[in-house]
Order: structure tokens, then sequence, then C-alpha cells
């Protein structure tokens, strides 16, 4: 391999890992601002079909933070750039897109670019789905700057900036389904957390990969189930037999591409608790990089002391409650009784029966039974 493309496969490499870096596109720009001889490099993403303030990201510009609505950019420079809209895929200067002496004359110009020594700037805008009509997708600008001093870019910049074009469009495309990917991971993985289920994702080798909130507290409390050297461990050594069993059922379902069916098993406790319901899911299957154990099973665990966490607000929004209802139903749902629920909110059992009254006619239903199955079944856990 010649110097020149192993130069260039190590900028790529960068380039591909910029949404991956901490600070996002930091070292990228940077590689970039190298490659192409350059006081500046910037990328400006946006969203919107009239190309409104977007997210800017810079290497040799100074106190330009791309999550500040208030950077320089977002709230002024923008409104005078002449230098936006370009052909997508098209390399152009900004001199050869408003005429030398049109620049020269533009406030755009006198105000930013003249004080900061800046006079070319290269530029390349690439679009991922965007689609005018709608606004949907994502524009890039891609822009290089330079002093008076520095001359113009080359023919050879020009050359290498067309180049990079298409795979400057498709690492922003992996960046949207990277950040699509982890705004849904990070939605289900709350809402498993607000229904308080424990939720355990074990490897192919039935190591412990990840736990959330509701599991991480079961683990700690120890009580008939733990994590012992990444494993999951369960009180007694039947549980512990039946887990094994159920775990490998599905595992063995799975690496047969056969229709798994899912496991569920009851886990005793002390102290006179009831016992906590496991079920055992497959989690669908990706290709491994570098023959590592990926994610092989989910364990959902019930607890049904755990509070149903049904939020009073959306209780008031979905059945017009009055908040003292609201607060009423919440710990009926709760598994309260009518009597121990108006001793918790300091009314009498009268007052507490009147609530109740009311909050059978606004629901519709007639026994405190139907009306805890209504809460569990609805969105409130949710909210």
């Amino acid at each position: 391999m010649t110097s020149q493309l192993a130069e260039l496969s190590r900028l790529l490499e960068i380039i591909y890992r910029a949404p991956l870096e901490q600070a996002p596109w930091q070292q990228a720009l940077a590689a970039l601002r190298e490659r192409i001889p350059s006081d500046s490099s910037i990328l400006v993403l946006r969203k919107t079909a009239e190309f409104g303030s977007g997210r800017i990201y810079a290497s040799g510009l100074h106190d330009l933070d791309p999550n500040d609505p208030d950077n320089p950019y977002a709230s002024h420079f923008y409104q005078l750039d002449p230098f936006v809209n370009l052909p997508p895929g098209q390399v152009i200067t900004l001199a050869e897109f408003v005429g030398t002496k049109a620049l020269l004359a533009s406030e755009f110009y006198q105000q930013h670019l003249l004080p900061a020594n800046i006079r070319h700037i290269l530029g390349v805008d690439t679009a991922d789905g965007f689609d005018i009509a709608n606004g949907s997708g994502t524009v890039a600008s891609w822009r290089w700057l330079r002093r008076q001093a520095a001359g113009d870019f080359s023919m050879a910049d020009r050359q290498l900036c067309q180049l990079l074009a298409p795979h400057l469009q498709q690492v922003l495309r992996l960046q949207n389904q990277l950040a699509e990917s982890e705004s849904e991971r990070s939605l289900f993985a709350g809402t498993v957390n607000q229904l308080a289920v424990a939720c355990i994702v074990l490897d192919e080798q039935g190591r412990i990969l990840t736990t959330n909130t509701g599991a991480d507290q079961l683990l700690n409390e120890q009580e008939s189930i733990s994590r012992r050297n990444q494993r999951l461990k369960l009180g007694t050594r039947r549980d512990q037999q039946q887990l094994e069993t159920a775990v490998a059922a599905v595992l063995h379902s799975q690496q047969r591409n056969e229709h798994c069916i899912p496991q569920a098993l009851s886990v005793a406790r002390s102290k006179g608790k009831p016992p906590l319901g496991l079920i055992v899911k497959p989690i669908p299957k990706n290709e491994c990089v570098g023959g590592q154990s990926g994610p092989g099973v989910a364990v959902f665990i019930s607890d049904p002391t755990a509070a149903a966490g049904a939020s009073e607000q959306v209780l008031c929004q979905l059945f017009e409650f009055t908040p003292a209802e609201a607060r009423l139903a919440s710990l009926l749902a709760d598994g309260h009784s009518l009597e121990q629920a108006s001793t918790r909110l300091g009314i009498s059992k009268h007052t507490g029966r009147a609530h109740l009254r009311a909050i059978f006619s606004k629901t519709g239903v007639s026994q405190q039974s139907q009306l805890v199955s209504l809460i569990l079944k609805s969105v409130a856990q949710l909210g």
C-alpha cells in the first residue's frame, strides 16, 4: 500500500469513528482540517426544510458548544450566511457560489470573516434521506476556512473533498441510526423501570450482561436472588436448577432457530413474602464481532409486593380524578385496603368511602378489585 493510500485509510477510519467519540466529531474534524489544510473545519447539521439554526461542530474555532442553543452560529451567524443550500454533493468555494465582488461587499464578510481574517471557504453539503417538501432527513454542511495569506484551495483539495463526500454522508447516516436506536433503547428501558419489572440480560454463557434499576434493587437485597461471579444465583438448589434448565432450554431453541416458548418459574422467598415470578425469554440473535458471546436471554422478574407506581397526575388526566381521589386510587392499586389507604392519607374512613364512590362513578366500575385491575391495565404506570 502506498503512503497516500495508507494516509487516506487512516483518515477514513477516524471519520467512521466520529459518532462514537466521547466528544463527537472533534478528532475527525481535526483530521479533516489537517488533511485539507485550513485554519478551521466545521460541520453544521440541520433537520428542517427551512434550514434554520442548526448544531455546529468545529475544529479551530473556540467557544462553540454544539449543544448550546446560543452558540454564535445558531444565534446570529446563520442569518447572514450566504453559503447555504449548496447542490448536494457538489464541492464549491464561497467566492464561486456568491461571486467575489458580492462577497467582499456583503455584511456577512464584513462582520464575520474579515475580523477573523478569513478569506477562503471550501464547502460541500451532504443529505441523508432529505425531502425538501416535508423537511425530513438531515442536511450536513461541511466547511473548511482559510486566511487570506494561506491562498485559495487547490484542485487536489477539491478532489479529496469530493472523494470524501459520500463517506461523510454515510457516516452521518450511521450516526442517525445509532441515535435512533439509543433513543428507542432508553425509552423502552425507562418504560420497563416504571412498570416495576426487574430485567436481567444474560449472555450465551449465562453471565450477567446488563441489569435495570429494579433488578439492581433485588440483587442488592440478596433475598432469594443474588449476583455471584457475574451469574444469577437463586436461594434454593431447586430454584437454581429450574432457572438453569429454563435458560438452557431457551438458548437451545434459539441456537437451533426453533420457535421458543418462554420459560416461567416461581422463586420462593422468606419472611412470609409471596414468591417472585420469573420468565425467561430469548433475545433476537445478532452476529457477534470477534467471536465474543452476545446477549442470549432476558430474565424478567415480577415482585408482587412492589408498588404499582401509578402516576397520580396521569390518573387525574385519564379519569378526571381530583388529586385526593388519585392518591386514594394509587394506594388501592398498590394493594392497600380502603382503611389502610385512608389512614396513610390522614383522612377518615367515611371520607375515604366518599372518595371511592366518586372514583367508581368516574371509572364505571362497582368493585374495588375492578378498579385495581383497571388502573394496572391503564397507561398510568407509564406516566
